[in-house]
């Protein structure tokens, strides 16, 4: 119990890791532009249903100003399973 972190100690929700879009063509080395215009649905922007084949991004700019696009930690991982990459958290395959 002592090597937990504070938050796991607690109950505490873990934190959700927004990446912005140079960040996903970093680690799915892909240029940005292929992946602002394949990869990203723009959550508010695109109409109907996201494809499945598709990651969700939102904007977390104030109303008004230019947008600033994020994908959760969470897409990301279900966008790569949905292509067949498995992983692995605490011993857990997910």
């Amino acid at each position: 119990m002592a090597n937990k972190p504070e938050r796991e100690r607690i109950g505490l929700p873990p934190r959700i890791f927004l990446y912005t879009p140079d960040q996903l063509a970093t680690l799915l080395s892909m240029t940005e532009k292929y992946v602002r215009t394949k990869l990203l649905f723009y959550e508010m922007r695109e109409p109907g249903l996201r494809p499945r084949h598709k990651l969700r991004a939102t904007n977390i700019a104030p109303e008004g100003e230019a947008p600033e696009w994020r994908v959760t930690e969470t897409e990301l991982l279900r966008y790569l399973r949905l292509k067949g990459i498995k992983f692995y958290d605490r011993g857990f395959g997910l």
